[in-house]
């Protein structure tokens, strides 16, 4: 699909500009089910960011090793091998100003736990409204918490 790509595929990293028509960032996107990585990027290419996809933490990682740079991750909180907070400490080791957002269906005091590592929590389901929001704040610097999910 143009405009977004698996990290492990030929052509790695963000795809340019000029390709996209200009972008707003660069996305990661880790998540374990290819239908929720094609709707995320769907969104965020509608608003203009270049969007990579990773199908699990390891890829994310070698992605990153391999020198993707993107300036946002959202990733889902239970992946397989590690969790996102744990992918998204790691990746932080390389990319340390990473704006990073936890995906989840998941406990009520997650916001809480994650503010306080500088992580977005994004309740699932959400929409594309709630999507918006979050990557707006999280590239802004500021961490927030959901108000409206489904």
């Amino acid at each position: 699909m143009r405009g977004w790509r698996f990290a492990s595929q030929p052509g790695l990293g963000a795809l340019s500009g000029k390709e996209m028509g200009g972008f707003a960032a660069s996305v990661l996107i880790v998540d374990c089910e290819a239908r929720v990585l094609h709707t995320i990027a769907t969104m965020l290419r509608v608003n203009g960011h270049a969007v990579d996809c990773a199908a699990s933490p390891q890829e994310a990682l070698r992605a990153v090793l391999g020198g993707l740079r993107p300036v946002l991750m959202i990733a889902e909180l239970v992946l397989p091998e590690m969790d996102g907070v744990t992918l998204a400490e790691q990746i932080r080791r390389s990319l340390p100003k990473l704006a990073v957002i936890i995906a989840t269906t998941g406990a009520a005091d997650l916001p809480d736990r994650m503010a306080q590592r500088g992580f977005s929590v994004l309740a699932k389901p959400f929409r594309r409204e709630a999507l918006n929001a979050a990557v707006e704040a999280a590239l802004a610097g500021s961490v927030p918490i959901p108000a409206c999910t489904i």
